[in-house]
């Protein structure tokens, strides 16, 4: 596998609605070897449980 390929990470942001999900699982089906990882699985993932960011 190509070094430069492998270590590459897409963070798709933006306002609700405008198709972060859809374009993310899409990039996935053409990137080989490539995962979907929702945000709202990571903000779920705190040890002490979710905070508010400020």
């Amino acid at each position: 596998m190509n070094k430069k390929a492998a270590n590459k990470v897409y963070i798709i942001s933006g306002p609700a609605g405008v198709g972060k999900s859809t374009t993310s699982k899409e990039l996935t089906k053409k990137f080989k070897n490539s995962a979907y990882i929702s945000g709202d699985n990571i903000s779920h993932m705190h040890i002490n449980g979710r905070k508010n960011p400020w």
